[in-house]
């Protein structure tokens, strides 16, 4: 096992749809199907970075010196609905756990995406709301010039 994995680019990750099948979108699009609510989508991915995913620091065993990483514990989440998905076993040492980065990156962006449209919708209101109260100033105003 190797300890730390240089790249002078990034890792590639294939993507292409000619390489995948059985798609299924986890967001509305306009081609989606509509999801049945037991498969997996990304308010399930929110909900799992915000309540089932435990953040840690922690050293290698066998890290002679002992530098501190982040990151988390396979076993707290293997059990969940996502971390069904993250989770893999290695099967060539000793059976401990791991995980898969693209599933665990796709999750990120799940919950990101979520996020996102949380926060426009939020923004939304919080302009009508604006909107609102430089009315009232301006009728109390008008109010206030008439007496």
């Amino acid at each position: 096992r190797w300890q730390t994995l240089y790249s002078v680019n990034s890792v590639n990750t294939s993507s292409d749809i000619t390489l995948k099948e059985n798609i299924k979108y986890l967001c509305d699009t306009p081609n989606a199907k509509a999801i049945k609510s037991n498969e997996l989508n990304i308010q399930d991915m929110y909900n799992f970075i915000r309540d089932d995913l435990f953040l840690t620091s922690y050293n290698w065993i066998e890290d002679p010196e002992k530098e501190e990483k982040l990151g988390f514990i396979a076993q707290d989440i293997v059990n969940t609905k996502v971390g069904e998905k993250i989770i893999i076993c290695n099967r060539d040492r000793d059976d401990t756990l791991g995980y898969d980065s693209g599933n665990f990156e796709a999750t990120i962006a799940g919950a990101l995406k979520v996020n996102i449209n949380k926060t426009e919708i939020m923004q939304k209101e919080i302009d009508t709301l604006k909107n609102e109260i430089a009315q009232l100033k301006e009728i109390i105003n008008n109010l206030v010039d008439k007496l």
